[in-house]
């Protein structure tokens, strides 16, 4: 009897555990969709872009050509922020660089194109330092 109770104990406790987990899953949406506006922008910027890898709080954009690889990492970290890294490999016109930047998930869902434009003045000026 004693063993039977444990038993039922465990297998509540178990189930409990699993629903938890899957409505957890629910309530948090993929960077994909949580982040649409801002990733719509992106793949608009070369139509070639796809989404390379796509997980709970991280999600990398990229296109790989004769050109090298461009890739945009995108992941959410604590304290209510977005990490943003703009990575170039093995392109023959400029040596590889990834430029980090962070922003708050407010920047990122309420104002995309003031993301991608900081985005773009950095990636600008790092170009013309290199030259």
């Amino acid at each position: 009897m004693v063993i039977t109770i444990v038993l039922l104990v465990i297998l509540v406790i178990f189930l409990l555990y699993l629903y938890g987990g899957a409505q957890h899953d629910k309530s948090v949406p993929a960077l994909d969709k949580k982040y649409y506006l801002l990733i719509s922008q992106i793949m608009c910027s070369h139509d070639r872009y796809r989404i390379l890898l796509n997980q709970n709080n991280h999600l990398v954009i990229g296109v790989a050509s004769e050109g090298g690889k461009t890739l945009f990492t995108i992941k959410e970290t604590a304290n209510n922020k977005v990490s943003i890294v703009y990575s170039i490999k093995d392109n023959p016109i400029t040596s590889d660089f990834d430029l980090r930047f962070e922003f708050s998930q407010l920047t990122c869902l309420n104002d995309p194109s003031a993301v991608l434009l900081t985005i773009g003045k950095r990636i600008e000026n790092h170009m013309f330092q290199e030259q």
